[in-house]
């Protein structure tokens, strides 16, 4: 198999010498089809050692490359579907993944390393090809007319397009596996970009020589890889992120991605580096506005309309479904990080406090009431049938929900919204030494809700609700930013009132008070999907109940909605 260390110095090594001999039975095109048809017959590790076998001979063969790149092809699909198979092992895996599962991570990930190691040649040998034609006296004609005959940049083209969906994928697997991608593999994507820019074939349409579902242009497709970047897809729940995979060539239609920037957009990327796609903050090592750096600028705003438009689709054909929702995630997310005005100032790292974070709706309704359960905390037995919970907030006594550690800052400015935290784990296990941070750490996602305890203490005046806007699992600090929701929190019970036609219920919810400093107001946060705005509601605390209704509709997330509450 192929690894990061083996795939690294192959590429930095000169490329290999065409062998002029006849031994290879892989230039011969049925021979290849014959030999693709009888490989699922093998166990699945004898079919990654034949794929990459096989491609080494490709790599060697002293053919000319538009054929080269049709045995490529045959070998591609072949390598795809023992990659889905493959696959299988872990894409359903909600927690980390085990030894086993990145056993086969490591054969998929060998798989793509090796398709790259073999278009890298033709790659090579095609860039001299057509700088030797553009270098040649335009008086030498037989040189023009051999250089021609051998080079073609629609040849570079399909060569780049399918490196780059190689790298793709591998970036895909990364995010999937909750992983930071290496430097190595950003540099090389973006060198791949440029160089196509610059020999001017990232805009020549490829639809009609491969089968370009992930868009029909190097440009396309490297907008594509930019745009799954900058949606933070470790932040993100896997069933979702295998669904944005499959939605992001739509999506990335939509945004507007060139040399020379259109607006005044803050989002970039270094063609020359090895980093990703970022936004231009203070901090950022270069001004990419400088003539002396080229850069790609991504305008994003056209996808938040675009994404906008489709969640009324969803809504106007009531298929508020897994779609919805993740469209609601993402569009809230791009809007706070890198469209809206920063409203999180500078943090005083000189005032820090402790504080515990709890995650999860039920886990925290539980804290915030005390330690009481929630058919308790309502007197449900002396409901009627039709009122009576369907679950109750008992404590999960698994390793699945361990608390974890926050430094916050009493420096922030308390009319902030916004803040950030810098987490830790309550455990012996250094956080450097720690794998996957998601085996340990509470479920935190984009726009999941969270309880702030300071201190340790768990009274109502230490208290903080919030969500997650952005959450960054990469370092060895890793960091959230958050939005606070109020300080003032009740647990309580809330059902539906006079809606025969509907579940009446009851549920766990909370009443977040007015905060003056916050500029919000009395609101209710109730778990998604049982509620919709003019609702009329039952509060219920012990035995004590108050008609309320559901006014404008303040957040929308999967696991719950914020409205604000109006008496009577």
């Amino acid at each position: 198999m192929v690894n990061l260390s083996t795939f690294q110095a192959y590429l930095a090594a000169e490329p290999p010498f065409l062998e002029a001999c006849n031994k290879f039975k892989s230039s011969n095109e049925p021979h290849l089809h014959k030999w693709a048809a009888l490989l699922p017959a093998q166990t699945e590790a004898q079919q990654v050692e034949q794929i990459e076998k096989v491609l080494t001979e490709l790599r060697l063969i002293p053919t000319d490359d538009r054929q080269r790149l049709r045995l490529i092809k045959i070998v591609t699909n072949a390598a795809s579907q023992l990659i889905a198979a493959l696959r299988q092992q872990y894409i359903y895996e909600t927690g980390a993944l085990n030894e086993a599962q990145l056993g086969y991570v490591a054969q998929v990930k060998s798989l793509y390393y090796s398709l790259i190691m073999t278009y890298d040649g033709v790659i090579r040998r095609e860039i001299t090809l057509l700088k030797d034609k553009q270098q040649a006296p335009s008086s030498n004609l037989l040189q023009r007319y051999f250089t021609s005959e051998k080079s073609s940049p629609v040849t570079l083209a399909i060569a780049t397009y399918q490196t780059l969906l190689m790298y793709q994928k591998l970036l895909f697997e990364d995010g999937f596996c909750y992983q930071k991608s290496p430097a190595y593999i950003w540099a090389n994507v973006n060198n791949l970009y440029l160089n196509a820019c610059q020999q001017r074939v990232s805009h020549i349409v490829l639809s009609a020589y491969i089968p370009a579902q992930q868009g029909d242009t190097i440009h396309h497709l490297y907008c594509q890889i930019c745009l799954h970047e900058l949606l933070n897809v470790r932040a993100l729940r896997r069933p979702h992120i295998l669904l944005l995979q499959r939605l992001l060539p739509a999506w990335s239609a939509h945004i507007i991605a060139t040399i020379e920037p259109r607006t005044a957009t803050r989002v970039f990327v270094n063609l020359q580096s090895k980093e990703p796609p970022t936004y231009l903050t203070a901090l950022s090592t270069i001004n990419p506005y400088d003539a002396h750096h080229t850069c790609l600028f991504i305008e994003l705003e056209p996808l938040v309309t675009y994404l906008q438009s489709r969640i009324k689709t969803l809504i106007d054909t009531d298929r508020r479904g897994v779609e919805y929702f993740l469209i609601n995630t993402v569009s809230m997310a791009i809007r706070y990080r890198y469209i809206q005005p920063k409203r999180m100032p500078p943090i005083d790292h000189n005032t820090k406090q402790t504080a515990t974070i709890i995650s999860g709706f039920n886990e925290i309704h539980y804290r915030i009431s005390n330690g009481e359960a929630f058919r308790s905390l309502i007197a449900s037995k002396n409901l009627p049938e039709y009122q009576q919970p369907r679950y109750d907030t008992l404590p999960k006594n698994n390793a699945a929900h361990k608390e974890l550690r926050a430094d916050t800052s009493e420096g922030d400015n308390q009319l902030s919204h916004f803040r950030t935290l810098r987490l830790f784990l309550d455990s012996s296990e250094p956080i450097d030494k720690i794998d996957d941070l998601t085996s340990i750490a509470p479920p935190l996602q984009i726009m999941s809700l969270f309880l702030l305890c300071r201190k340790d203490i768990a009274t109502a005046p230490k208290w903080s609700m919030g969500v997650v806007r952005w959450l960054n699992l990469d370092s060895a600090k890793p960091e959230l930013e958050w939005q606070i929701l109020g300080h003032k929190i009740i647990a309580c019970g809330i059902c539906l009132q006079d809606r025969q036609n509907r579940s009446q219920h009851f549920v766990p919810a909370f009443v977040i008070g007015a905060d003056e400093h916050l500029q919000t107001s009395y609101s209710l946060l109730l778990p998604t999907s049982h509620f919709q705005t003019d609702d009329k509601v039952l509060m219920r605390i012990n035995d004590q109940q108050k008609s309320l209704r559901l006014g404008r509709s303040l957040m929308v997330t999967d696991e719950f909605s914020q409205y604000e509450g109006v008496q009577g």
